[in-house]
């Protein structure tokens, strides 16, 4: 939980900044941090469930890397958390994914509208 609250405050306070420097597409961009936040924290999730697989890595079962560390915290460590945790990861970066196709086309949309020349 810490992480995705770290990454929505920085995403908010980037696309914050870029509204008063007047960038263009600051939602799109925005998207894009969160989207890159989504896969690193697939990529820790699933380095994470991967070494609960194996019980040579771990003596018992425990979390590999920090940023799984902040996703998971003290709760309820299993096997079967580890393997939920990660499919819904990758369903949240799916979304998002989906979530920025569809901003960059209604940018797009309202950019040839409103041209600013």
């Amino acid at each position: 939980m810490v992480y995705a609250f770290s990454c929505f405050i920085v995403t908010f306070l980037f696309v914050f900044a870029m509204k008063k420097t007047d960038i263009d597409n600051v939602y799109s961009k925005g998207l894009l941090i969160l989207i890159i936040c989504s896969l690193i924290s697939n990529i820790s999730l699933s380095e994470n469930y991967t070494h609960s697989l194996i019980p040579e890595v771990n003596d018992g079962i425990g979390i590999s890397n920090k940023v799984s560390y902040w996703i998971i915290g003290d709760r309820g460590w299993s096997q079967e958390a580890f393997g939920t945790l990660f499919e819904w990861s990758v369903y949240v970066t799916m979304l998002l994914v989906i979530l920025y196709m569809f901003t960059v086309i209604i940018e797009k949309k309202k950019k040839e509208k409103h041209p600013t020349t």
